[in-house]
C-alpha cells in the first residue's frame, strides 16, 4: 500500500514514494505569497495576512488522454477508456489562536497567527473495458485533508493534519484489466522533538465485498524530527507557492507524509516561465481574462534512486491588471496543477488529472 500513488489523487495529496533521511536538516525559509495583499495594508512585505484572511480556490478537474505532460500509453488504448471530471477546493483561514482540540508542546509566539488550510477533491470517474465490460466501473472519488500550521515567520511549521481519502485505482497487467478501491486515513500530529502518524488503509478488488475503514487495525507510529525543518503533505502545493527560485533553479523540501513516516526530500525546481492568453477567472466576483505569466514548478522525490514522476503546478507570476487597474492581486495562486495518472501493474501513463483555477475569494484584508 505505501508504494501505491492512486492515479487520480493531486499532487497536495500524494503519498511520497520513498524514505529520506531524517537528520542534518536546517531551518526552511520561504518567499510569503502574500506579501502583495501584506502591503497594500502595512507597507511590509514580510508581514502575514492579519487574523480573519480567508482565501478561497476553486478549480475545475478534468481528465486528459493526451498533452499536459503525462499522455496515455499506446498500450492501453484497446484496454481501457477513462473519463474524470469534478472539482478542487483550497481554502485558507488565518486563525488568532489554535483550537483547543489542536493539542502540541510547539511554543506558538505570542504575536504569530495560525493558519487553517483545508483541501477537498471530489472527482467523478468512469472506467470501461472493450471485451470485458463485466469490469466496467463508476465511482466518486473523495480525497479530504486539513493542516495546521505556522505563518511566514515561523516556516510554516506544522502543528497537525488530517487526511481522509477513498478514490479508485486502476489495474492493468497482461492477464487482467481491473478497478480496485483504496481507503484511508491518516493523522500526524506534532510536537517539538517528534511526530506521531496514526494511520489505517485497506484495497479491494470493486468486485469483492466492501472493505469498511473502520474495520482495519489503527498504526501509530512515532519519529523525531527538528522544528521548522519539514512541512506537512498537505502543505506541499501551499509550500510551493512560497518557494522563489530563479529559472532553472532548485530547492529541497522535507515533507512528512503517513506513507512513510520519514522525512522526505523533494527537489523543487522552477522549470520555466512563460505567458498564455487564454487565463479565464474571477476574483472576489469581478471577472478576468487575458495574459498571465506562470511560473511551472515541479516536485519529485529527490534520490538517484527512485524515478518517480514529476508533479506540477504552474503559479501565477505577477498581479494580473486591466490597464493600470489591478484585477486580482498577487498571491502566487495555482492556476494549473498537474499530476500522472498511471495504470498499476503494468506501470505506464493513463494520461493527466489537471485542475484549472477558475475562482479567487478572499475576505478578511
Amino acid at each position: 500500500m505505501k508504494k501505491r500513488i492512486t492515479a487520480l489523487m493531486l499532487a497536495a495529496l500524494i503519498t511520497i514514494t520513498l524514505a529520506g533521511c531524517g537528520g542534518g536538516r536546517g531551518v526552511l525559509t520561504f518567499n510569503n505569497a502574500f506579501s502583495a495583499l501584506s502591503s497594500e495594508t502595512t507597507g511590509n512585505k514580510e508581514t502575514d495576512p492579519p487574523a480573519g484572511y480567508r482565501e478561497t480556490l476553486s478549480y475545475t478537474a478534468e481528465y486528459h488522454a493526451e498533452g499536459y505532460n503525462f499522455s496515455k500509453d499506446s498500450s492501453l488504448s484497446d484496454r481501457v477508456n477513462i473519463s474524470a471530471s469534478g472539482t478542487y477546493t483550497s481554502s485558507l483561514e488565518v486563525m488568532g489562536v489554535l483550537p483547543a482540540g489542536v493539542v502540541t508542546d510547539i511554543t506558538i509566539p505570542g504575536d504569530a497567527a495560525v493558519y487553517h488550510m483545508t483541501t477537498k477533491l471530489i472527482l467523478n470517474v468512469e472506467y470501461t473495458f472493450p471485451g470485458n465490460e463485466e469490469n466496467n466501473y463508476t465511482a466518486t472519488d473523495t480525497i479530504t485533508a486539513e493542516v495546521y500550521f505556522l505563518p511566514f515567520s515561523e516556516s510554516y511549521m506544522p502543528l497537525y493534519s488530517n487526511t481522509v481519502s477513498e478514490y479508485t485505482n486502476l489495474n492493468v497487467s497482461n492477464a487482467s484489466a481491473f478497478c480496485s478501491t483504496v481507503k484511508s486515513s491518516a493523522e500526524v500530529l506534532y510536537n517539538s522533538g517528534s511526530y506521531t502518524i496514526r494511520s489505517r488503509a485497506t484495497e479491494y478488488r470493486v468486485s469483492d465485498a466492501e472493505q469498511n475503514l473502520e474495520d482495519i487495525e489503527l498504526t501509530e507510529n512515532t519519529y523525531e524530527y527538528s522544528a521548522k525543518t519539514v512541512i506537512d503533505n498537505a502543505q506541499l502545493i501551499f509550500a510551493t507557492r512560497n518557494i522563489e527560485l530563479a529559472t532553472e533553479s532548485t530547492y529541497v523540501l522535507p515533507a512528512v507524509s503517513s506513507g512513510y513516516g520519514e522525512p522526505t526530500d523533494l527537489l523543487v525546481a522552477n522549470d520555466q516561465e512563460y505567458s498564455r492568453n487564454d487565463v479565464n477567472i474571477s476574483y472576489n466576483g469581478s471577472a478576468y481574462t487575458g495574459a498571465a505569466t506562470l511560473r511551472e514548478m515541479s516536485f519529485a522525490v529527490n534520490s538517484a534512486t527512485t524515478s518517480g514522476s514529476n508533479q506540477y503546478v504552474y503559479i501565477i507570476k505577477e498581479a494580473l491588471k486591466d490597464g493600470d487597474n489591478t484585477v486580482v492581486p498577487w498571491i502566487a495562486a495555482p492556476y494549473m496543477i498537474v499530476s500522472p495518472m498511471n495504470a498499476y501493474g503494468s506501470f505506464v501513463r493513463a494520461g493527466s488529472l489537471v485542475c484549472t483555477l477558475g475562482s479567487i475569494e478572499i475576505t478578511g484584508v
